[in-house]
């Protein structure tokens, strides 16, 4: 449960960064959801 919270969360930052620098391609914003969400996992290791 609390990946799911953590991945939710991720996923809003990401969005709400998209609305001031919206991504270019679809396949970079893929690209940067799997890095913020891979980036919160190692974060939450720590």
């Amino acid at each position: 449960m609390q990946h799911a919270h953590i991945v939710t969360q991720t996923v809003r930052e990401t969005l709400k960064e998209w609305q001031t620098r919206p991504s270019v391609l679809n396949e970079a914003a893929v690209h940067e959801l799997v890095v913020a969400c891979a980036a919160r996992d190692v974060t939450a290791l720590w």
